[in-house]
């Protein structure tokens, strides 16, 4: 049973909500649950509960107020499934309280959206087909009504047969007058109102008055402080709770004795510390992480009612002793749940820091680096003293030496000898600090992981597989399994719970529910969500610059980021960015616009420099001292390993010479056995199988060996391993040789970090009057057009800034300033000059993506980084080949680096530093090397995903021609791709009240204030599509997305999906769900803070990432409210920067996952092109292993892709609708299948000919609506394409006469063929015969399939005259 942490109430029993005017969203709401929740509550507790017989539970016995339904309730399987049954019971009688009192209007209304009508529509036609065939929509609707009825009836325990007659029979009627539009439910009125009259009379005598039991009252709670105390000094070992009070204690305002409060708020204030001698408490401790809460049966408290006084300072005479049951564990430390199981409050003294402060840790952990620079600075200089020193001391040796000593000389070698000795102590000094240091940061460190791991162990508590899905019948089948991806292989395994999150950590898009969010607890936001709610940065000041270019320009900003001046507006931006970036004279509007991207690319070096991406002195540093810290522990696994060779060769040893004797007896055996064999050959007794064994023994006898086959085996392998000297398992070995590896990566790293200190020298990289942080993205077009200008700001560079290439120990060529007079001569030679110029000017124009990390430069002297080398010619020397715009900078940025940003910020260390960690967890968990090489590919690729480097050589043929044929493919197939999306509005409907949708769009109509909703989004990266250039993508895969591809096909795809209405579409639908989004978030928000919320909206918000915690004090910011109650959020005027953060991360991941596009999380591997290939069969076909993935040997190709092209959009389907609808996320789950399958087919109607739609039959409209309404995901899809290849192929009806293929299918094996091959290959084909049908003297034919494929010859609104056109070329004949 789920259990909100926040609001324990009771569900049996009804409460009086009768309302003399339900909203028409009640009405709505009512009148669908009314038809369709019965079946669907039975349908989901018979998947929740069909495991979960309790053989020991009686349901009889559970029945108390619901006896009137035994005949239903005596099937429950256990307790929890008995509360599930009455909550359904009590959901219905409300459902038909508000249908008693909604109008007939009201009824009539809701019944538009009744499925009946909607699948109805068929049978009467759609448009003037509704007018023409109103008796047939009629009967249509009965019928359906019929079998719904049927359907509904068993399930229900409040419906009767008289209620389901009149049902079907006013449906006829409604559906006859409507013409299929509604069915009146004109009898539920009356029906509704003697049930809900008898069941309420019937509540009356069983609880009296209904005023009277008020659930909020039914508990009380107690706050208290756990310092210098555990949770087991209160609750006992049989699980009772002792609240101890004092009859001695004041009473009043320092009274000790047992405080309780009417609810949790008021508890809190009580767990603040107390000094028993002041009797004052300390408001500072108040909801600290000694904090502890109770939650108390009001009705346990009535014995000791005469000695208790009112609710809050609560005296208690005696001790009360709480009987197990009767009350729980609510809340114990800052920000975590508890139960009643024990709580470890106690750390171990012994070990250091163990009592210090998290925040003291941390700040230790920074520090130690910072001091460790300023010693060994400090220790270089003394170093350097001491070498001067000694060398004088010599020199006055030689001097007594070879002269008669004076005393100044004498004086001079004793006061150099003193001074040499002090030096040496200062140094001993700083050497002895260096190695406290060191010793104190492994200590630091590791306390610091203990205190992570116990976070973790709080927060998964009494949770089974707390970071696994919250699975049921459906996620546990092939079903979805079999739709594999590296997220759900890893989340559905028996991997560490370390590993799992790890994968939470990086790609989690909160799509599905995780089992601790069922307990109202969070896993954090992701890199993945953390990385794309950036994009709100960038767009805020896009949007603020378009202002300003409003202002200075009288020109009003567009919509949709579309922009009819955008040359203008372009050109003005890169003409103030150029300015700024070269130190010229701004106007104010200018310095306003220049100030904006000040604070944004100064927000981001910071970033940098705190994660280490760009080094300083510090950072390096502290990378130095953690890469040694990693590598001693490497060093230690080794030794480890390497010590059990020794006993692990004794065992060979012994192993060997058991063989041997065993080798011997059993040649002792053979001896005899050819003594008898010859023997019986004397006697004639040889048969031609005793020949046999003659043969083989003698064969035997020759090599000395009389193994069995295993023995024999054995046998060889332990000799291999006396030869190699390798005497481990091939899994031990090949963990031994990783930790080599691992250890050799970070002394590499650490002696290049030491290198770059020892040539940096200071800490402060930005030389004086030098250029601001700004990404450099380089133009290859530009330099292609003027190169030789480009050459010659190069050779200038490098004449005024020598540097020489040298080798390092490693054997690597790598940079360095020129120091000596030859270096500088060699470094400047004209020729030389020119070569290196030129030679770096081939390697730019070679590079095939020009805003990866490895390129970017970030401002002269702020690049000095052991990962960036790159050309360091200041950005104001060579502006006309950078790219200027910054919009288009900070999107590229945003894609290219704020992934990695992310990356380090919540695992603080590097990609290989997680891996090792990983293989580490996963190796101590008994899995074998393949499968933590399996699980490291998974993570790596997912990795790359988010960072945006997949693709390691995009600009290959195959590549170059993928990306053609997706193109012909989405400009040909594509043209009503709007329409598509039209069931995007009920996933905004499963998503959330469907009385706050209603408000939403009222409101969005009414006030002009719902702008700010629209700012919302934005700021939480979304409803910017158009601006980011990848609305395509929710439909279309594209790997390459090129941040700055705006060049001619970047604008033609943007152009061509803003007419197909996929951009507007898209961007409204995100506006409406982020108007009802901000709504939701608040509003539950205040529910929690209230302990009102119910379950599955704690649950969603904990899915969110929003605790109880964060939901308080989200709850406590400023917003406003439009007339019609819709929450309007304006996170701008908020105070607390992590509600902030918190809240537009949850506005993200939502919008993302209601206006669906794949995520990293929801995609397999070969969607991106790239399949691995594991060693062992690899290796058979002569491929090698990949450099960066173990194991595996990569294959990376754009062609792998294509049979995935428009399945972006099903694959998070797959998730977010199907799974989602599995695992009972989906709120109003009647109207949303309604909706979804009504607007299917509407979307349906839109993109199909007429003519089809006409002779289509009523069941292949309705399998078509729910194939177009995204329900079924990516599973209708695979149906009908194993449809269309079984006609093609002479193969069974598996549409059994009822469903048909979507599109005529021509036997043969092209249609199967191009239906795996995807629709790039089929535009392809399509266009190749047109061209084949033309050389061949099919003109109509060829003319008619060529023009049909022509880029936007599909577009919606003149397809049908495209059609019309093309059919008129049969007049043509053959020429």
């Amino acid at each position: 049973m789920t259990v909100n942490p926040y609001d324990f109430h009771l569900v049996s029993g009804v409460q009086n909500k009768l309302s003399t005017s339900p909203s028409f969203g009640d009405t709505l709401s009512a009148s669908l649950g009314y038809q369709y929740d019965p079946l669907f509550e039975t349908i989901g507790n018979a998947f929740k509960y069909r495991d979960t017989l309790d053989t020991s539970y009686n349901p009889m016995q559970d029945m108390e107020g619901y006896e009137d339904f035994a005949t239903d309730l005596v099937d429950a399987k256990n307790s929890e499934h008995m509360l599930d049954m009455k909550r359904a019971i009590d959901e219905n009688k409300e459902r038909r309280e508000v249908l008693y009192n909604s109008s007939i209007l009201s009824q009539i209304g809701a019944g538009i959206f009744d499925p009946v009508n909607a699948i109805a529509l068929p049978f009467g036609g759609f448009g003037v087909g509704i007018g023409r065939s109103a008796l047939r929509v009629g009967a249509g609707v009965a019928g359906i009504q019929g079998l719904m009825e049927g359907a509904r009836y068993p399930f229900d325990p409040l419906s009767t047969p008289e209620e389901s007659a009149f049902n079907i029979g006013t449906a006829f009627i409604g559906g006859m007058l409507l013409g299929g539009a509604v069915a009146i439910p004109l009898t539920k009125r009356a029906k509704v109102q003697q049930q809900t009259q008898k069941d309420i009379q019937h509540l009356n005598r069983l609880i009296g008055n209904v005023e009277d039991g008020i659930r909020t009252g039914d508990f009380v709670y107690h706050g208290t402080n756990l310092r210098g105390k555990s949770l087991d000094s209160f609750i006992d070992q049989d699980g009772n709770l002792n609240l101890r009070g004092s009859a001695d204690d004041f009473v009043g305002e320092k009274q000790l004795g047992v405080s309780l409060g009417d609810n949790f708020d008021t508890s809190i204030n009580y767990t603040a510390f107390k000094d028993k001698i002041q009797g004052t408490r300390d408001p500072a401790s108040q909801g600290g992480n000694d904090s502890v809460v109770f939650r108390i049966k009001k009705e346990v408290l009535e014995k000791y009612k005469n000695r208790s006084e009112s609710m809050g300072e609560t005296f208690v005479e005696g001790d009360m002793k709480i009987a197990k049951g009767d009350f729980e564990v609510i809340r114990f430390g800052k920000e975590n749940t508890g139960n009643q199981s024990s709580f470890n409050s106690k750390l171990d003294v012994k070990e250091p820091f163990a009592e210090t402060k998290i925040d003291v840790l941390n700040a230790r952990k920074d520090g130690i680096p910072k001091e460790e620079f300023g010693l060994n600075k400090n220790k270089a200089k003394l170093e350097t003293q001491i070498e001067k020193v000694q060398a004088t001391i010599e020199t006055i040796k030689t001097k007594l030496e070879t002269t008669k000593p004076t005393k100044a000389l004498t004086d001079r070698l004793n006061k150099s000898l003193e001074k040499n000795k002090q030096i040496q102590k200062q140094i001993d000094g700083i050497n002895r600090t260096l190695d406290e240091n060191q010793r104190e940061l492994i200590e630091v460190n590791k306390e610091l992981q203990i205190r992570n791991q116990l976070e973790v162990e709080n927060t998964t508590r009494g949770i089974d597989n707390p970071y696994g899905f919250d699975s049921n019948l459906f996620m546990d089948s092939f079903l979805f399994k079999g739709l594999s991806t590296a997220m759900k292989r890893v989340l559905q395994s028996d991997a560490p719970d370390s590993v799992k999150l790890n994968f939470l950590k990086l790609a989690n898009d909160s799509g599905l529910r995780l089992n601790l969010n069922k307990h109202g607890r969070i896993v954090g936001n992701s890199v993945h969500q953390e990385k794309e709610v950036l994009n709100g940065e960038w767009i805020a000041i896009h949007d603020q610059s378009r202002k300003l270019y409003g202002e200075v320009y009288n020109k009003t900003g567009p919509t949709y980021d579309v922009d009819i001046n955008k040359k203008s507006y372009n050109e003005w931006l890169e003409g103030v960015n150029e300015k700024h970036i070269k130190g010229l004279p701004l106007d104010e509007n200018e310095k306003q616009l220049s100030k904006l991207w000040t604070e944004h690319w100064t927000k981001w070096e910071k970033r940098l420099r705190e994660t280490g991406l760009i080094g300083d002195t510090v950072s390096m540093q502290k990378k130095v001292l953690n890469n040694q810290v990693r590598t001693e522990r490497k060093i230690n696994k080794i030794k480890e390993m390497e010590d059990k060779i020794p006993e692990n060769e004794r065992k060979v040893d012994e192993l060997i010479d058991s063989l041997k004797q065993s080798n011997a007896q059993q040649g002792i055996k053979a001896e005899n056995i050819m003594d008898d064999l010859t023997a019986k050959k004397a006697e004639g007794f040889f048969s031609k199988k005793m020949q046999e064994l003659e043969v083989k023994l003698r064969e035997q006898k020759a090599k000395g060996i009389f193994f069995t086959d295993k023995q024999h085996a054995l046998f060889s392998k332990l000799s291999k391993q006396k030869i190699t000297k390798n005497f481990l398992t091939d899994p031990q070995y090949e963990r031994l040789k990783n930790l080599r590896r691992s250890r050799d990566r970070l002394i590499r790293e650490t002696d290049d970090l030491e290198a770059n200190l020892k040539e940096m020298g200071e800490s402060k990289i930005l030389p004086a009057n030098e250029e601001s942080f700004f990404p450099r993205f380089l133009l290859k077009h530009k330099i292609r057009e003027n190169r030789d200008v480009f050459v010659e700001r190069l050779v200038n560079w490098f004449r005024e800034n020598p540097k020489i290439m040298v080798r390092n120990k490693y054997g690597e060529l790598e940079v360095r300033p020129a120091l000596s007079v030859e270096e500088k001569i060699r470094s400047t030679n004209p020729k030389a000059l020119l070569k290196r110029a030129n030679d770096t000017t081939d390697r730019i124009l070679g590079l095939d993506d020009m805003s990866d990390e490895s390129v970017q430069f970030f401002g002269y002297g702020k690049s000095k980084h052991f990962k960036h080398r790159s050309l360091d010619i200041p950005n104001n020397l060579i502006t006309e080949f950078i790219e200027l715009n910054p919009t288009r900078v900070m999107r590229a940025y945003n894609q290219r680096v704020a992934g990695q940003y992310q990356f380090q910020k919540a695992f603080n260390r590097s990609l290989d530093d997680v891996l090792d960690d990983m293989d580490d967890d996963l190796f101590q968990a008994g899995k074998s090397m393949d499968e933590i090489n399996a699980t490291r590919k998974d993570f790596m690729h997912m990795h790359d995903r988010i960072v945006g480097r997949v693709l390691r050589e995009p600009n290959t043929l195959d590549q170059k021609t993928a990306r053609v044929l997706k193109d012909a493919a989405n400009f040909s197939y594509l043209g009503s791709a709007g329409f598509a999306t039209l069931p995007d509005f009920s996933k905004i409907m499963m998503e959330h009240e469907l009385g706050d949708v209603l408000k939403g769009l009222v409101s969005i109509l009414r006030d002009n204030r719902v702008n700010l909703s629209t700012a919302e989004g934005r700021l939480a990266g979304e409803i910017a599509d158009l601006l980011k250039g990848d609305v395509h993508m929710r439909l279309s895969e594209d790997m390459v997305n090129n941040p700055l591809d705006d060049g001619l096909m970047g604008k033609v795809r943007n152009a061509y999906f803003f007419l197909t209405g996929l951009t507007p579409m898209t961007h409204t639908m995100k506006f409406i769900d982020s108007t009802v989004r901000g709504h939701t978030l608040i509003k539950i928000s205040k529910q929690i803070s209230e302990g009102k919320a119910s379950a599955q909206d704690v649950m969603k918000l904990a899915q969110y990432n929003i605790d109880e915690a964060m939901a308080r004090r989200i709850a406590k910011m400023p917003f406003e409210e439009t007339d019609g109650g819709l929450i309007l959020p304006n996170t701008i005027k908020w105070g607390d920067a992590e509600a902030v953060q918190s809240f537009r991360n949850s506005m993200n991941s939502g919008i993302l996952n209601t206006v669906l596009m794949g995520t990293p999380a929801d995609k397999p591997n070969i969607v991106d092109g790239v399949v691995y290939i594991p060693m062992r069969v690899a290796k058979r076909f002569g491929l090698s292993e990949d450099v960066k993935y173990r194991g595996y040997a990569r294959i990376e190709s754009g062609l792998l892709g294509l049979p995935f092209q428009f399945y972006s959009y099903s694959f998070a389907a797959a998730n977010k609708i199907t799974a989602s609808f599995a695992q009972g996320q989906v709120k109003n789950r009647a109207s949303a299948v309604v909706a979804s399958i009504a607007l299917g087919y509407v979307a349906m109607d839109l993109k199909t000919p007429d003519f089809v739609m006409e002779k289509m039959s009523w069941s292949d409209t309705l399998a078509r609506s729910i194939d177009a309404s995204g329900l079924l995901a990516m599973y209708s899809d695979v149906y009908y394409r194993a449809l269309h290849t079984s006609v093609a192929l002479g193969g069974p009806d598996i549409g059994m006469g009822t469903i048909n293929p979507k599109f005529p299918v021509k036997p043969g094996y092209t249609d199967p063929i191009l239906d795996i091959l995807g629709a790039g290959p089929s535009i392809a084909y399509d266009i190749g015969s047109g061209v084949t049908d033309l050389v061949n003297g099919k003109t109509s034919e060829g003319a008619k399939q060529v023009v049909r494929s022509f880029p936007g010859a599909r577009l919606w609104f003149w397809k049908d005259e495209m059609n019309q056109l093309t059919n008129s070329f049969k007049s043509f004949g053959r020429y």
